[in-house]
């Protein structure tokens, strides 16, 4: 079997995405993984130039640093966030190898890419929850939990981020991040009616990509009132009651459905909306022990006075006494 063959047999193989690029930045060899990563066929990339798959920023950007590979002919890597023309943003791990010529001309590269969106992701996610219980001091401020979501939302690539209260029966919108949907915080919603309704009901973590397919929602009251395709919910529960419900939603259905990584930084997010809460009543509550011993202190038990008072009282009477 002649060695390019034997090569681009065992390329297919890879998980890791790898494609030759000519002078031309045409595509002349693309592996199964690279295919799937674009949701193409192999025809509908060879021969296409790579400004056909990248945005006209990406691609300015990438295209400098073909060019260096060119000019030097010597390897090339970098790590940054590219956007192709089907609106998809990854966050890539790429290096370039030179193909020569006997002279020493590169002919072509190599491009040996990692998608590393989901990593960097979480690490940004950990850092985020690190800043909201820690680096605050850990004061209370809801600005934290209005951050969480705005990552969140951003993220997951979705509409609508909430952190919802039900207490008593009664729906409140405590902090939200959404440009699209008009609901603020303060709102308070029909339980039924709410998509929070049907993590309660399963009480964990549910998700769906497309509500109008998923037995839990296409009859249920939430998706005929709101319609929205795309949702991720999971309870918030402070000393084994739950409190609420952390969701995120989208009106239409994503492009992917939402992925093992996506699902536990949901669940990390709702733990350290969790861990605010339950700081905050913390706190609350310490400040109403410190009330009622403010006010036990300063009042008679007897009488029902103000401790000052009455002392000034008997300081009155007994101004005649000279014991």
């Amino acid at each position: 079997m002649p060695e390019r063959q034997l090569s681009n047999k065992i390329l297919e193989k890879l998980p890791t995405m790898v494609a030759f690029i000519d002078e031309k930045r045409r595509y002349r060899y693309v592996n199964k993984a690279y295919c799937q990563f674009l949701g193409l066929k192999k025809e509908e990339v060879l021969g296409y130039s790579v400004s056909d798959v990248l945005d006209d920023e990406s691609y300015a950007r990438v295209k400098v640093k073909h060019d260096k590979v060119f000019d030097k002919g010597k390897p090339t890597s970098f790590s940054e966030t590219v956007s192709f023309r089907d609106g998809r943003k990854r966050f890539l791990d790429v290096r370039y190898l030179p193909e020569l010529n006997e002279e020493k001309k590169a002919i072509g590269l190599y491009a040996i890419i990692e998608d590393v969106t989901e990593y960097y992701a979480s690490v940004d996610l950990m850092r985020t929850i690190h800043d909201v219980i820690h680096k605050r001091g850990r004061r209370i401020d809801p600005v934290s939990i209005d951050e969480l979501l705005k990552f969140g939302v951003d993220y997951l690539d979705v509409d609508i981020g909430m952190a919802s209260s039900i207490i008593d029966g009664v729906y409140t919108i405590e902090w939200v991040q959404t440009a699209k949907l008009d609901l603020e915080a303060g709102t308070q919603l029909p339980l039924e009616t709410t998509y929070c309704s049907v993590v309660l009901a399963e009480n964990e973590l549910v998700h769906t990509n497309e509500a109008d397919k998923d037995e839990r929602f296409k009859d249920h009251k939430s998706f005929q009132t709101y319609g929205l395709q795309s949702y991720i919910g999971t309870p918030i529960v402070i000393n084994d009651v739950v409190w609420g419900v952390l969701g995120f939603a989208k009106k239409t259905t994503r492009r992917e459905a939402f992925s093992e990584l996506e699902i536990e930084m949901v669940r990390m997010m709702g733990t350290a909306v969790e861990t605010v809460i339950a700081e905050q009543a913390v706190r609350s509550d310490l400040m109403r022990q410190r009330d009622d011993m403010a006010l036990i202190a300063y009042t008679d038990s007897l009488t029902g006075l103000k401790n000052l008072l009455r002392r000034h009282g008997n300081v009155r009477a007994g101004a005649g006494n000279p014991l």
